[in-house]
């Protein structure tokens, strides 16, 4: 039999034990970082709460202990906490319930709610530990929706995404990639990346794979050619990233199909190359202007011409470098182009030397939204050009003179010659016609006949002679003879010719036969080709010039083909116009017309006087 206790030593070690297990119980629930609660089970009144429970509701221990979870609101409904009690009466505890209670803030918090009965005082209460996981869950939903929307993107993207690893096995591909590639999902998940890369390119992408495994400092983007299933090379520019997919190291790619750009860069290359090789080598000289209109690049033409090299001319103004210091047409035509026209021209410009030269040249603007931002200068040196149209027209004027000496003396031959010879002849016709009509009538009666043949001879001698060289231009003057050259002309063609005139001075010999041939051959143009029956000539001086116009109304032509056409009418009388420095303008088209105007200045004299 071992040794009884008495009574007293026993209540003392009960008493230590209690109050061991009380100092247990107080460091687990009160030092526990997990929040915890004790209410009653009956009414929800809040026991005790520790530390925890106090940061994670936001309420001091003073302000929740004796008040009710339905007082403080904790639950979001009454029902809510009915249905726990319940499930705590038939099963003595719950674990880790989803369940949110409102903070002393008003913020709703999901929490694993944990609780078991307990009995304190005599009474029944509820032990709980409610763990905040409001963050947990939102990144949660986050994940699932980050999830959600990286799938939504890959599946409608236009880019191929894939995920493969180092062995080049593919871990996840996107629709996009199986478009561009041409092989099926269940294809190429029989593949790697290798069977897909071309051959040029696979030494290459092997190495920056290898060198981002092992965390080198390389570039994420690369471009590359891939093989299709149907044998076709397609370009893909991808950016590529080191990842962690499925706990192991992966490379996730983005690639585009930039075929159709590659195409483009190719064939914008060759046309660069090709333009290159024509500004080069261009017998035409050729700069380029930018923006600010100053010179960025001139060609081996240009420096010939100018006589610059092209490290003297970049970033200079083209108008100052080799513009004319006197006025300002290179000015004038350089603010044509930057509003946006396009100019062609010929004028003088000056080359390093000093020296003129003549060029024709085009002038094209550069335009980007509207706006301008460079310009293209195309200079031909036409010097020679020039100095041969001027011979050229030195020859036609001398040829214009030497034509009208000839008419003048033929005509004068016709007058002074041979009508005198044939006036005379018809008088001595006629004497013989008298004295041969007494011995024989016949024979008078044939001599009448020549007589007034020889009359008619003589009369077509004299209108040969005045249209060959019109005396009354010298005698009368211009006016008198272009009114006696349209009322001749009306009397022999049928056609009504008005001939409107003001006063003008007395013009030397050469502008009154120049005047006079243009308004003749204009007038016999109207006749022969245009139909109409009404021909207008106007003469007047104004401003310093005299101005003769001939208008029809008859069928017109086009003006801009007249070059085309074999005569030799409209060339005369634009030579006989530029022989005295004057202009010929020609107006018309078909069915409207045609209208020859002539522009001759004044000498200097004519126009003080």
């Amino acid at each position: 039999m071992g040794r009884t206790r008495p009574p007293t030593a026993t209540r003392a070690h009960d008493d230590e034990a209690l109050k061991a297990l009380e100092d247990r119980f107080e460091i687990a629930f009160y030092e526990s970082p997990i929040p915890k609660a004790i209410t009653t089970l009956a009414e929800g009144r809040y026991v005790d709460v520790n530390e925890a429970f106090e940061r994670q509701m936001g309420y001091l221990r003073s302000e929740i202990c004796g008040r009710t979870s339905l007082e403080l609101d904790v639950w979001p409904t009454a029902a809510a906490r009915e249905a726990v009690v319940a499930t705590l009466l038939r099963h003595k505890k719950v674990s880790n319930l989803p369940e949110q209670f409102r903070t002393k803030s008003g913020r709703l918090i999901t929490t694993t709610y944990s609780a078991g009965l307990v009995t304190l005082n005599g009474e029944p209460c509820i032990l709980a530990a409610i763990l905040d996981v409001t963050g947990q869950k939102e990144a949660e939903a986050a994940l699932r929706e980050s999830e959600s929307k990286f799938r939504m993107l890959a599946e409608t993207t236009q880019a191929g995404i894939f995920i493969y690893r180092q062995n080049g096995g593919f871990c996840y591909f996107n629709p996009q990639l199986e478009r561009f590639i041409g092989f099926s999902a269940a294809e190429l998940l029989g593949m790697s990346i290798w069977n897909l890369i071309h051959p040029d390119a696979l030494a290459l992408v092997k190495q920056r794979i290898e060198s981002r495994m092992r965390g080198e400092p390389i570039s994420d983007r690369l471009q590359f050619k891939v093989l299709t299933k149907n044998g076709e090379t397609r370009w893909l520019d991808v950016a590529a990233q080191l990842i962690e997919y499925e706990g192991q190291p992966a490379i996730l790619g983005t690639g585009f199909d930039i075929t159709e750009s590659k195409e483009s860069e190719r064939k914008a290359s060759e046309y660069t190359a090709l333009l290159q090789t024509l500004i080069t080598n261009s017998p035409y000289g050729i700069l380029m202007g930018g923006k600010d209109h100053m010179i960025r690049f001139c060609n081996s033409a240009f420096e010939r011409i100018f006589q610059y090299r092209e490290h003297e001319v970049i970033g200079r103004d083209p108008d100052e470098l080799i513009g004319l210091p006197e006025n300002n047409d290179a000015r004038d035509i350089s603010a044509r182009v930057l509003r946006g026209e396009v100019v062609q021209a010929s004028a003088v410009r000056r080359r390093k030397d000093g020296s003129r030269v003549d060029v024709e040249f085009h002038a094209v603007p550069l335009m980007s939204d509207g706006e301008f931002s460079g310009c293209f200068g195309i200079y031909q040196d036409i010097s020679d050009r020039i100095r041969s149209e001027a011979r050229l027209r030195a020859l036609r004027d001398r040829l214009t003179r030497v034509q009208d000496d000839e008419r003048a003396h033929i005509a004068r031959e016709l007058h002074d010659d041979i009508g005198q010879r044939l006036a005379l002849l018809a008088i001595q016709l006629g004497q013989l016609q008298k004295t041969a009509h007494e011995a024989s009538p016949s024979i008078g009666q044939q001599l009448e006949t020549s007589r007034r043949l020889a009359e008619e001879i003589c009369a077509d001698a004299q209108r040969i002679s005045h249209r060959l060289h019109p005396t009354q231009l010298v005698l009368l003057g211009l006016s008198t003879a272009l009114s006696r050259l349209c009322t001749a002309f009306a009397r022999q063609t049928g056609i009504a010719v008005d001939f409107v005139h003001d006063e003008t001075p007395k013009l030397s010999p050469e502008l009154s036969t120049c005047l006079y041939r243009i308004a003749q051959e204009a007038i016999q143009n109207a006749a022969k080709h245009s139909g109409s029956r009404e021909i207008r000539v106007a003469l007047c001086s104004s401003d310093g010039a005299v101005r003769l116009s001939i208008v029809d109304t008859g069928g017109g032509f086009d003006a801009a083909a007249a070059d085309a056409v074999p005569g030799l009418g409209l060339i005369s009388m634009t030579e006989r116009a530029r022989s005295v420095g004057g202009e010929l303008t020609i107006e018309s088209a078909i069915g409207v017309g045609t209208r020859v105007a002539a522009w001759i200045p004044l000498p200097r004299v004519l126009i003080q006087a």
